[in-house]
């Protein structure tokens, strides 16, 4: 049993710690929320006064996505049994119930006791805690008070022989990366049936994939890479200073929102080598200002995914866009920033090339693309940098916006990668770009001036030594690579 009489007190046992929470009345089932939250492998008991506040609770953990049930005397014998044998079967995580109907409960792996209320007598309160900590297993008293309610812990204290230790509320931000953290060792414990998988292994070796999550006025973005080969010595450096390329506020032509845009890894890479299980990595948000969303809570901002989110999930997130918000790109980066380190023969350079009607007229090979980081448009080009800012300095100036282009230039890209028909190379590029926010056009090679011109003149013409004249087909034929620049 978890508790000890001696004569006619009750004594808490030694092997269960008890902790409490101070909150106010209308922030504690939220507290609730967050308690069993920052504990993923919880299973507990949730004791409550009365039989409506035990269903009211019950109800509101399934509703948001918990394994709970409720267990009060109002229940027939057979859903008594039927609650309970799912919770000893660990079907369920919770139970929510009533002093008197507890009674009788014997189960031995419960990890934590939550008093939803404290009772009024600590002979009640020690036979709660009592169900956990038995066996020789360790348990955790979680007691959610107001303010008012130390005193009568205080007394608590005094009559069991243990002391209570307060603990804050979990931040959402320590929420998030508890909850990363367990996922991430769930992910790294499944046994995979190798035999089964066989016949498709050599197809997922081929890819590295990336899979992100997150919101712009969420606590974080982040984001789990797998495939990515063992032993690969990374520059942790080098990621962040991508990031910091792209983070917000570097200039007056940019959004003003001031985020460090710190990145942190959680799994994946010992000592700057990867390990060859997922890279798991979280970024935290800092300076959303959601409040600054709040008069257009209830109305569709035109060319934007407010409309077709509502109408597709029944739901939207009007901060910033949620999901489809252009912050989900610092994900990208992260990833895209240990590809680069993967492929390091491969050299990816890109620039602004055009701003509203304002663009260079000059072919990349005629630029020099040390200076993109020279100005904050990132253009190779001082004289026609220094015109897009003026443009851009003058819209913003009237409350506007305007659009722009970006030329991407890869050397050194081997011959053969990309498919004949349905993988070819440039349709998973297109795929890839038109994939960021806002994107409305993809062009490579010549692009759609391609149009304009005949086919003699559009033709790359082979030179002897298997170069060409020329590169309108942008470094792809068929859908395969083949002569090294990607434009």
């Amino acid at each position: 049993m978890g508790y000890r009489l001696y004569g006619k007190r009750n004594f808490a046992s030694d092997d269960v710690r008890h902790i409490y929470y101070i909150v106010s009345n209308q922030n504690k089932y939220l507290a609730l929320k967050r308690i069993v939250d920052i504990n993923p492998d919880i299973y507990g008991i949730i004791f409550c006064k009365t039989r409506k506040e035990t269903r009211e609770i019950a109800e509101s953990l399934i509703q948001d996505g918990y394994n709970a049930d409720a267990l009060y005397g109002d229940l027939s014998q057979s859903q008594r049994e039927s609650v309970m044998n799912r919770f000893r079967n660990r079907i369920l995580q919770f139970l929510v119930a009533t002093d008197i109907a507890a009674r009788g409960i014997d189960v031995n792996d419960v990890t934590h006791v939550i008093n939803y209320n404290i009772p009024d007598e600590s002979e009640i309160y020690v036979h709660r805690s009592g169900r956990t900590g038995r066996a020789g297993n360790t348990g955790i008293s979680v007691c959610i008070i107001h303010s008012r309610e130390t005193r009568n812990l205080r007394e608590f204290e005094k009559k069991i022989g243990k002391s209570f230790e307060r603990i804050m509320i979990p931040s959402g931000e320590e929420v998030c990366e508890k909850k990363l953290f367990h996922f991430i060792e769930k992910v790294k414990k499944i046994v995979v049936d190798e035999q089964s998988m066989k016949t498709f292994l050599p197809e997922i070796q081929k890819k590295i994939g990336v899979t992100t999550f997150g919101e712009s006025h969420g606590n974080a973005l982040g984001g789990i890479i797998d495939g990515c080969p063992a032993g690969i010595e990374l520059n942790l450096e080098e990621i962040q200073n991508e990031l910091n390329r792209r983070r917000p506020g570097q200039s007056s032509i940019v959004t003003q929102r001031n985020e460090p845009d710190k990145v942190n890894f959680l799994s994946g890479i010992l000592d700057n080598k990867t390990t060859g299980t997922p890279i798991g990595f979280i970024i935290f948000n800092k300076d959303h200002q959601s409040d600054d969303y709040r008069h257009i809570q209830n109305i569709y901002r035109p060319s934007h995914s407010d409309f077709t989110y509502e109408k597709k999930y029944g739901i939207r997130d009007y901060r910033g866009g949620g999901r489809s918000s252009a912050r989900e790109t610092i994900c990208r980066v992260v990833a895209g920033s240990i590809a680069k380190q993967l492929i390091k023969d491969i050299k990816i350079t890109s620039y602004v090339s055009s701003v509203g009607n304002i663009s260079i007229n000059k072919p990349y090979q005629d630029l020099d693309l040390s200076k993109i980081e020279e100005n904050s448009i990132r253009c190779p080009d001082p004289y026609t940098a220094e015109k897009m800012i003026s443009l851009i300095r003058k819209i913003k100036k009237k409350g506007d916006t305007i659009g722009g282009t970006i030329t991407c230039v890869i050397k050194n890209v081997p011959v053969g990668i990309g498919e004949p028909v349905f993988n070819k190379l440039h349709a998973e590029l297109a795929k890839a770009m038109l994939s960021i926010n806002a994107v409305k056009g993809f062009e490579y090679g010549s692009g759609f001036f391609g149009s304009e011109l005949t086919g003699s003149k559009h033709n790359d013409l082979f030179n002897s030594d298997g170069s060409t004249k020329t590169n309108f087909s942008g470094g792809i034929l068929g859908g395969i690579s083949w002569n090294g620049y990607l434009f």
